[in-house]
């Protein structure tokens, strides 16, 4: 299970970079926060540029392969 374009493999560990939209309690704009989270990559879509990501919080995600960057790299054979 390899994503031939980027070279990500299922199991790999990752860091993603995410912006995160809240709300200012006093002015009520917008405020978009920067954020990078670490996950284990869980699906690879082969057709399209999408991860599924399983983060340390515990929530699943799609991300865009191009905001995805590799922390560790699955050691051994998946059968």
């Amino acid at each position: 299970m390899i994503n031939w374009d980027t070279n990500f493999y299922i199991g790999d560990r990752v860091q993603v970079a995410v912006a995160h939209t809240t709300r200012h309690p006093r002015t009520h704009r917008i405020v978009v926060e920067h954020l990078t989270q670490k996950g284990v990559i869980t699906t690879i879509d082969l057709d399209g540029e999408d991860l599924g990501i399983r983060f340390d919080d515990g929530r699943v995600r799609a991300v865009r392969n191009r905001d995805v960057q590799k922390i560790e790299s699955v050691v051994g054979l998946l059968t």
